[in-house]
Parts: structure tokens; C-alpha cells; sequence
């Protein structure tokens, strides 16, 4: 009789406690459907081949955005995503670059 009233006494804890992760995940479910993401900026890769005479500096200038407003720190992002030991590139070189979602975003295989 008596553990029937401890757990009595605990239901509304896990039924409030299911009610608050539920709005809590409805709540994030809603914010990345529309791009509500308090700042956070989306952006998305895409393949390019690199031309004789470009550098990973060249490459960042042509496409520093909100997300990289300086071309340092578009350069570590493109060495990151493409696990480059060196920002050294040759001429026919496939490398993922960021680039906005607004435009067109290659798939990566």
C-alpha cells in the first residue's frame, strides 16, 4: 500500500517531465525547419577544381561571406573540411569549398 503511494506521488514529476521535453522538441524541430537559428549561420560545400596560379588566399577572397568575414578563417575552414596538412593546392586539385546555401551546393561523394 505504501509503494502505491510513492509512485502516486511521483507520476506528475514524469508527466511533467515528458511535457517539457516534448515543447522543448517541438521547439527546436520549428527552428531548424524555418532557419531560425539565433545567428547561427548556414552555408553549404561545394566541389572546385583549382585553376593554374589560385591559392587557398585567392579562393577565400572571392568568397568571404558573413559566415568567414576574414579570409584566415575561410582558409582554416576549407583545410579543416578537406584535411589538409598544408594551404599548399596545384592546379586540377578537387577541394570542398563553403559556400552560402543561397547557391547552388554540389553534393559531396
Amino acid at each position: 500500500m505504501r509503494r502505491n503511494k510513492v509512485y502516486a506521488k511521483m507520476i506528475p514529476f514524469y508527466v511533467l517531465t515528458a511535457i517539457i521535453l516534448a515543447v522543448m522538441l517541438t521547439v527546436f524541430n520549428g527552428m531548424q525547419s524555418t532557419g531560425q537559428t539565433d545567428g547561427i549561420h548556414e552555408f553549404g560545400y561545394k566541389t572546385y577544381v583549382v585553376s593554374s596560379g589560385e591559392t587557398l588566399w585567392s579562393i577565400a577572397e572571392e568568397n568571404l561571406s558573413e559566415d568567414f568575414p576574414t579570409c584566415s578563417s575561410y582558409i582554416e575552414e576549407v583545410m579543416r573540411v578537406n584535411s589538409m596538412q598544408t594551404a599548399a593546392i596545384y592546379p586540377g586539385d578537387l577541394i570542398a569549398i563553403p559556400v552560402k546555401n543561397t547557391e547552388k551546393v554540389a553534393d559531396m561523394e
